[in-house]
């Protein structure tokens, strides 16, 4: 079983059963720690996890929560419990006078293993009213925040979809924790069985895609090459989106073998030419790399992947604020993989390209720029919109390419 240390384990009484059924026990911690001043969520949560590591005499869960203001980004972050008290309802308001009220509120999970963070995140999106009466206690968590989806079951959805971040690793988890090779346990082999991609690239019959679609579509891979393979995606909000996914199970394009990315290259021009002639479009390239198991969430899965859209999108103008760095070659993007942060990827309609240290950003951000572009902004969760007969569509359009492919393999 595995132990979380909080200050608070009443605030997870509610999600009780969640805990049970992954394994997890509460406890308030036997130590003082020193907590990190710090802006960046994954330096205190490193910090934490590895000094409740030491006292503990073992690996074990911390967590660390805190709001994020639409108007001032990454503020307050990790310093939310200071700056509600230190400013009140009062100054916040002051604060927030004249700008957007709008945040969301993040709930982060770390443990070290073997020298290394794992993380996992969740997230609720919604609004600030400062004039609510208190009901538990000062702070967004329990007065002034107001989630714009109230968890059915009447919790924090942040800290629940946290752990259930957490749940979608808990293999890999135990693996680790039993002595298992950190390669092995990270997935970084060939193929690794609790991935969705790996399942369906080694042809299970069981799979995400398989459970949404049935036996109608027997694959929708509809290209292969040595090292990569390229299939629409469930969430196709337009007809001609298309994953680029690496065959073997590796967590970034930051992370190919270096012999790799004359390949990539290769296969993003073809795919690039062939969705410009079928629908009139430079597609857009996009890649929100993670830089732990779990990081990006239960919305997405932690697999290379770069996603590709046919459409006339200038999502550059949207992520210009984060840090960032034009590219040339993809090969330049292995220089990130030992960064302490998440990258986003983006090759746009014009061919230019950027990496941004967009360390925490919402789940499927990208698509949810471009979806609002399009005028579909309902379009952006792929659980919510899985696109199934986009899908079809594109497989039927891009047949040829599939064709040709067969006959070459």
């Amino acid at each position: 079983m595995l132990t979380l240390l909080t200050g608070n384990p009443e605030k997870y009484a509610p999600l009780a059963g969640l805990l049970a059924g992954l394994g997890i026990r509460v406890e308030a911690p036997a130590f003082k720690w020193q907590e990190l001043q710090h802006t960046d969520f994954l330096a205190v949560l490193e910090h934490k996890a590895r000094a409740a590591a030491e006292a503990f005499g073992g690996p074990c869960l911390v967590d660390d929560s805190g709001l994020l203001l639409e108007a001032y980004p990454g503020f307050p972050g990790p310093m939310t419990r200071d700056v509600c008290r230190l400013l009140g309802a009062a100054g916040l308001a002051r604060l927030l006078a004249g700008t957007s009220a709008r945040g969301r509120m993040v709930c982060h999970l770390g443990c070290m293993i073997d020298g290394k963070l794992w993380h996992w995140q969740g997230e609720s999106v919604g609004k600030l009213d400062l004039g609510r009466p208190a009901s538990g206690g000062p702070g967004p968590l329990t007065q002034w925040f107001v989630p714009d989806e109230p968890d059915p079951a009447g919790v924090f959805a942040q800290r629940r979809r946290a752990l259930e971040a957490l749940g979608l690793d808990m293999p890999k988890v135990r693996q680790a924790l039993s002595g298992c090779p950190a390669e092995e346990a990270c997935g970084q082999g060939r193929g690794h069985p609790e991935c969705v991609f790996c399942a369906e690239l080694d042809g299970s019959p069981t799979s995400v895609f398989r459970d949404a679609v049935g036996h109608e579509v027997p694959s929708r891979i509809v290209h292969r090459t040595e090292h990569f393979a390229v299939f629409p995606p469930l969430g196709e909000f337009v007809e001609g989106g298309l994953l680029l996914v690496t065959r073997e199970h590796l967590f970034s394009m930051a992370d190919l073998p270096a012999p790799y990315y004359d390949e990539l290259e290769g296969l993003m021009a073809e795919t690039a030419d062939l969705l410009e002639e079928r629908y009139g479009c430079r597609p857009v390239f996009f890649e929100h790399a993670p830089v732990a198991p779990g990081e990006k969430g239960t919305c997405c899965v932690d697999h290379a992947h770069l996603n590709v859209f046919p459409v006339g999108v200038n999502v550059h103008e949207h992520l210009r604020e984060f840090p960032h760095a034009s590219i040339g070659r993809m090969a330049e993007l292995a220089a990130l993989k030992d960064g302490r942060q998440g990258y986003l990827f983006l090759q746009g309609n014009d061919g230019r390209r950027f990496a941004y240290q967009a360390g925490i950003v919402p789940s499927q951000y990208v698509r949810r720029i471009i979806t609002a572009q399009l005028g579909m902004p309902e379009r952006w969760h792929w659980r919510e919109y899985l696109g199934i007969d986009e899908l079809k569509r594109t497989i039927r359009t891009l047949a040829g390419w599939r064709r040709r492919n067969a006959q070459a393999g």
